[in-house]
């Protein structure tokens, strides 16, 4: 199905939706921290000060999305993981597109 809207990107063809996903993901990409495997011992945390109020760091952590590193067939991979709201279609996709050597996280 053909669209006037497309564009010719790298030999792809992408119209307005996935020029959507796409910036969605760069996005995504963009806001995302490690999560680090646990230690066998893991050290003590000190608690941290709490010097910022709650809901401003709970409208932070909505834009906070942290990877989890994993074996996927002979490649360490990353993928996206969510803190709320149980399963989310975008991350799933994103971990798709990353599972497929679409896109990748910065390391």
């Amino acid at each position: 199905m053909s669209d006037s809207s497309t564009n010719e990107t790298d030999g792809l063809q992408v119209d307005a939706v996935d020029e959507a996903v796409i910036d969605t993901v760069k996005y995504l990409l963009e806001n995302i921290q490690l999560e680090r495997a646990p230690e066998d011992h893991p050290s003590p945390r000190k608690p941290e000060p709490e010097t910022v109020p709650l809901q401003h760091r709970q409208d932070e952590d909505r834009d906070i999305f942290k990877l989890k590193a994993m074996q996927f067939n002979t490649t360490k991979m990353s993928i996206v993981t969510q803190n709320l709201n149980g399963p989310c279609p975008l991350i799933a996709l994103v971990n798709v597109l990353a599972l497929k050597g679409l896109i990748w996280p910065f390391d």
